[in-house]
């Protein structure tokens, strides 16, 4: 077992997802083969290969839990397991916002003009047709709330960051 940081085992485990990846992709070419052209990669070495990295993964990713589990006051007294689920919730939060269909003001009129023949008045008659489109929040007002919530992210993530640089793990 070696001591790294948890910034250090976040890409550790990230490797070891790739590669996990890859010999999951090798195994499943390795499943099914025509006798007598034997695949590159055994289905056997392969899933055996993948079987050791998913228990490397496996230990890092308790390893990291634990450590986050009970740290505190990582920001406002909250845990860093909090500080973990904020910042995803704080993304879900910004697409949210973000994918809206807002319009510059609070009340927009569109008005559509078309011009019919009238066959009982023998001339062209003007029809406007007029909508009102009512924007529960205006561009600026989700552009702000966007804004708040981005440097919320950016807080958290930086304090985040901070704490997986300064924090080691037995892995």
């Amino acid at each position: 077992m070696e001591k790294i940081s948890i910034a250090a085992a976040l890409r550790r485990a990230k490797r070891l997802k790739g590669q996990i990846a890859e010999q999951t992709a090798r195994a499943t070419a390795g499943a099914v083969y025509v006798e007598g052209k034997e695949p590159a990669f055994t289905f056997a070495a392969a899933s055996e290969a993948r079987k050791g990295l998913v228990e490397q993964l496996l230990a890092i990713e308790v390893a990291v839990a634990q450590a986050n589990a009970g740290t505190k006051n990582l920001i406002g007294g909250k845990t860093v397991l909090h500080t973990i689920r904020k910042l995803a919730e704080l993304k879900s939060e910004i697409a949210f916002y973000r994918a809206l269909p807002v319009r510059a003001k609070a009340e927009d009129i569109e008005i559509e003009e078309s011009v019919a023949y009238d066959y009982s008045v023998e001339k062209n008659i003007r029809h406007e047709k007029k909508t009102v489109h009512v924007s529960a929040i205006t561009q600026a007002k989700r552009a702000e709330i966007v804004d708040k919530l981005q440097l919320e992210f950016e807080e958290l993530n930086a304090a985040l960051e901070s704490y997986n640089h300064q924090t080691s793990v037995e892995v």
